[in-house]
């Protein structure tokens, strides 16, 4: 008890009450917490300075507000663990930069970046902007950010982060040569050199552990710590979207590579001005050139240019399946007049179940994606291919990653033209949004601001702002005080309606899965954002405070009243009594398509990963159950992207929810995607880091981050290439 609250003494300590936990504390309790397998009373022994003497209570309380309810689990669970983890920091934008330092000033003389200790470890320069959004529900709900906010990359080539002085001389440990004299305790190796500085009472609070774990300590302590002088970065900014005016409008510069999918692997067309790529150009430091593709899938496109497939079925060669998951199908759909041979193998192939006739590459795309543009020329035998399909079942109306089946290619290569061929019965697949907001039956409007071209087609940013005229008024709830304003309880009401109707719990009963709103979001979109334990004067869970109502005071010289438990909606006490998983159960059999994109590019899982909380047991419970059961149950694609290019493992990462980031994790989502701009998660979780200096909840849930995602050595990489992201797995 005196230690984890001590009383006042003339030093005027608070003797580690929360209040002493500064924002350089906090991440180092943070840090030590989720790195290493330190208890935690070693780790308060750790941070002990001065007169700073932090308790195990105030410490625990300090790191359950930033980590959410009983973050335990968040640990690493053996020594291998906190290896991995440890080397996942030194692979990332800080660690880079301690070794940069390090080297710049060694005492073998060598060239910064080229320690002789730690190998030649090149800059990368992949970083660039992105963003951070507050979400309802969030995990950071007392928190307030702006909408969004941008982050740069700093290139260090030419440019030495300088560190504070004892960061500086602290960043290695050298193993004494001789042992220390009249000492009875453990020899760590550590020493205090003069290329070395370190405390006393840091070695003699490190002397319990081996060498090896004591050198993991101090770097997670010291070193991979919050880099100082961020003014002095360089700004690194990519264009967001795959083209990027020149002064002649960008006719003599190729398109880049930003959203190129497996699918664009077997465009050759695509490839043929890698010789003039420029060198210099954003795209190319950024790795989202063509030629920086070429690089990494030459040998798959070398393999399908040496490849010769006859017209009969039983070839071999058909069965032939690249990394990617692109079959010979693929390929075939891919070159340029042969559609006489292709139609004949297409109308053969049911013969031989054992042909990869309808399978997905690994972006999700048929070879319907892939058709050359010569299949959509007038004359061109493109309706006869869809009737020869149709009648074996094809599946025509499947999705790639970004929402897009074969009548998004078919609206770009056929701008100006209105025939879409199919069924009636069929316009709702025909007609589907993609992650851009394109639908293909929807009038094609002129070029402007809001449209990027990319190299399979057009997609549109969707516009979400509302005319002033059409906005709905405030609604207004009576009191006996005052008419009180509260919008937010409307928007749960119009979010819940649209949940009610896909189901069929209104006045027709009649289900209507297709039911959406305003901005897109079907049943499943809703159901993420609706908060069942809203209601008038009762606050949520670490939300704002409903405007008070006075007719609830008690009157001058009276005692105040008593709480009532009846006037607050009574809130479900275990998952299996969650009206949300209730409600899930209804829009799975109403068949609610669970893989939808709202006009802003999300689809429902993303939804529900940015809405989720781990506030609380019950939430954090709730919240896992609905993610696995909108996959296992409802078919909700792990893989899906939106606009940014971001799966839902990138939300999950980039707002914080470790929750969700575990179970994505879990259920198989890949932790190896790249967004839009070419930034892995682990890269935007850097950039991420890089603003929370004064925010100790975001920068704790950032480290949370990245400690889940290296919890095994292999798990996720700094810098993944195509093969790591698109590989067949």
């Amino acid at each position: 008890m005196d230690s984890a609250s001590p009383t006042a003494s003339a030093s005027t300590n608070r003797g580690g009450r929360p209040k002493d936990w500064t924002e350089p504390r906090t991440r180092r309790l943070i840090r030590l917490y989720l790195f290493t397998t330190l208890p935690l009373h070693k780790i308060l022994e750790l941070l002990e300075e001065d007169d700073f003497k932090p308790g195990k209570d105030a410490a625990n309380k300090v790191k359950n507000t930033v980590l959410g309810n009983d973050p335990r689990w968040i640990r690493p669970r053996d020594d291998n663990e906190e290896k991995a983890r440890i080397r996942g920091l030194r692979n990332s934008l800080r660690g880079r930069r301690g070794r940069q330092n390090v080297a710049s000033q060694g005492p073998s003389g060598t060239a910064p970046g080229h320690n002789i200790n730690q190998g030649t470890f090149s800059e990368d320069r992949s970083l660039g902007g992105t963003t951070i959004t507050q979400s309802y529900r969030s995990s950071f709900e007392e928190s307030h950010w702006p909408d969004s906010a941008s982050f740069a990359h700093p290139l260090t080539t030419n440019n030495t982060y300088s560190m504070a002085l004892d960061e500086v001389t602290s960043s290695r440990f050298i193993p004494s040569l001789i042992g220390r004299r009249n000492s009875n305790r453990q020899d760590t190796g550590l020493t205090a050199s003069t290329d070395i500085s370190i405390t006393s009472a840091l070695r003699e609070k490190l002397s319990f552990l081996s060498l090896s774990k004591a050198k993991r300590t101090f770097k997670v302590l010291k070193r991979y710590t919050f880099p100082k002088n961020l003014e002095s970065q360089h700004t690194f900014d990519i264009s967001h979207g795959p083209e990027h005016l020149s002064s002649d409008g960008g006719k003599s510069r190729p398109l880049d590579a930003t959203f190129a999918i497996p699918g664009d692997f077997l465009n050759f067309e695509l490839f043929a001005n890698r010789s003039r790529c420029a060198t210099e150009s954003l795209a190319h430091a950024a790795g989202t050139c063509w030629c920086k593709v070429d690089d990494q899938v030459g040998p798959t496109r070398k393999m399908w240019a040496n490849t010769k497939v006859s017209g009969h079925i039983s070839d071999q060669g058909l069965m032939l399946i690249d990394s990617f998951g692109n079959t010979v199908f693929h390929y075939l759909a891919s070159l340029d007049g042969i559609q006489d041979l292709f139609i004949h193998l297409v109308s053969q192939a049911p013969r031989e179940p054992r042909l990869p006739f309808g399978a997905s590459n690994t972006a999700g795309q048929t070879f319907l994606h892939v058709l050359h543009h010569s299949w959509f020329r007038e004359g061109s035998r493109l309706t006869e291919l869809l009737d020869t399909l149709r009648a074996q079942n094809f599946d025509i109306f499947a999705t790639d990653v970004y929402g897009r089946n074969f009548y998004h290619t078919l609206r770009h290569n056929r701008k100006n033209s209105a025939r879409f061929p199919g069924q009636t019965a069929d316009i709702s697949r025909i007609n589907r949004r993609d992650a851009f907001g394109l639908k293909p039956m929807d009038p094609y409007p002129a070029r402007d601001n809001t449209y990027t071209t990319t190299h399979t087609q057009v997609t549109q940013g969707a516009n979400t702002s509302i005319a002033p005229g059409l906005s709905r008024p405030t609604p207004k709830i009576n009191t006996q005080a005052a008419m009180i304003e509260d919008k937010e309880i409307y928007m749960h009401v119009d979010l819940l309606k649209v949940v009610v109707k896909a189901v069929g719990v209104d006045e027709d009963f009649a289900p209507n899965p297709q039911n959406e709103d305003s901005q897109g979001r079907n049943g499943f979109h809703c159901l993420a954002e609706i908060d069942f334990g809203l209601a008038p004067a009762t606050p949520k869970h670490n939300a704002r405070a409903y405007p008070i109502d006075e007719s609830r005071l008690s009157p001058p010289g009276q005692s105040k009243r008593r709480y009532d438990d009846s006037e607050e909606i009574e809130v479900p006490r275990t998952v299996s009594d969650s009206r949300r998983l209730e409600c899930i159960r209804g829009l799975i059999l109403a068949k609610v398509d669970a893989n939808q994109y709202d006009i802003n590019g999300n689809t429902p899982l993303m939804s529900f990963v940015l809405h989720s909380s781990d506030a609380t047991k019950y939430e954090k419970e709730e919240s896992e159950t609905v993610l696995r059961t909108l996959v296992h149950s409802a078919g909700a694609r792990l893989e899906a992207r939106n606009r940014s290019g971001e799966t839902a493992l990138h939300l999950a990462a980039r707002h914080g929810k470790t929750v969700a980031l575990r179970v994505l994790l879990e259920l198989g989502a890949n932790p190896n995607t790249r967004n839009g701009q070419g930034l892995s998660i682990l890269e935007v979780i850097d950039n991420l880091y890089l603003t929370t200096e004064r925010d100790d909840k975001h920068n704790a849930r950032f480290e949370a981050c990245r400690a889940i995602l290296t919890r095994t050595p292999d798990a996720t990489k700094q810098s993944p290439n195509l093969l790591d992201e698109w590989g067949k797995k």
